[in-house]
């Protein structure tokens, strides 16, 4: 289960980085930074370090996304045993390098505004990413109609 939330926060927080491209992911992200220095009430100071942290595990967390996005196709395409090994290979590594900016920004994190405001950014973060993922599904739901029962046609 915490898999899957860090995917869909990888996922999520990845996406915002198109900020640059769509004005509207770039508000989505700025209104994420905002509730955060708004509930762990940051300092100016502690905002602007928590911001930038933020924009850069945004940015590298997109760079790796991409980078398995197309290590997935390819290995989808290899051909050989031998190719097969040596993308498969790459994509664990990638997703140790994913690891790697997670545990990262939090130890960034924890360095700049202390444990006790991690833990609050961390419930946030799961806070938000959990409203997400409630809209998110309630969005398949609505879009999946009912379908009339099958007729049944007996023949004679």
């Amino acid at each position: 289960m915490t898999l899957l939330i860090n995917f869909f926060l990888t996922l999520l927080f990845s996406t915002l980085l198109w900020a640059d491209a769509d004005p509207q992911l770039k508000k989505f992200e700025d209104l994420f930074i905002w509730k955060v220095s708004d509930e762990l009430k940051l300092n100016q100071k502690e905002e602007v370090a928590v911001s930038e942290i933020i924009r850069e595990t945004n940015k590298k967390k997109l760079n790796l996304n991409n980078e398995i996005e197309s290590l997935y196709k390819k290995l989808k395409e290899e051909v050989t045993d031998d190719g097969r090994r040596n993308t498969f290979q790459k994509i664990r590594e990638a997703h140790k390098k994913q690891l790697a900016v997670t545990l990262e920004e939090l130890d960034r994190l924890k360095k700049t505004i202390g444990l006790k405001k991690v833990s609050l950014y961390l419930d946030v973060k799961r806070d938000v990413t959990d409203k997400i993922k409630n809209i998110w599904t309630q969005n398949e739901r609505k879009s999946v109609k009912d379908l009339p029962p099958p007729k049944v046609i007996e023949e004679k």
